[in-house]
């Protein structure tokens, strides 16, 4: 998607779900003025990147219209926006290896299940 590798969508989705305080599934003006905020664009207006963020015009920006936008509008505000969202810190990371170390654990907890009720053994 929009050219990022899996690791940057995968950071990228983290940090949008984290924007998203209310687990709407979506950003709505506040979000996208406190996302902005803390990624240093004070000078832009909240209102006219909103605008270019929510392509639909439904007044909810979606990750895949915010993933667009950050791949693809030259701005200093995107760019901006780009390096805050995709910064690496010890929360995203750990929350990355705990997610990866859950599955690993699930799946050899299934394995290990099956192998024991296998009768035949």
């Amino acid at each position: 998607m929009n050219g990022y590798t899996p690791w940057e969508l995968a950071a990228l989705k983290q940090r949008y779900h984290r924007v998203d305080h209310e687990h709407k599934g979506f950003l709505d003006r506040r979000d996208v003025a406190g996302l902005m905020r803390d990624a240093g664009c004070a000078s832009a207006d909240a209102d006219v990147v909103f605008g270019q963020l929510d392509r639909n015009h439904d007044d909810a920006v979606t990750f895949e219209e915010l993933a667009w936008y950050l791949a693809h509008t030259p701005s200093e505000d995107a760019k901006r926006l780009q390096t805050h969202m995709l910064r690496t810190d010890a929360t995203l990371a750990a929350g990355a290896t705990m997610g990866l170390l859950a599955v690993a654990k699930a799946k050899a907890f299934v394995a290990v299940g099956a192998f024991l009720a296998d009768p035949i053994r």
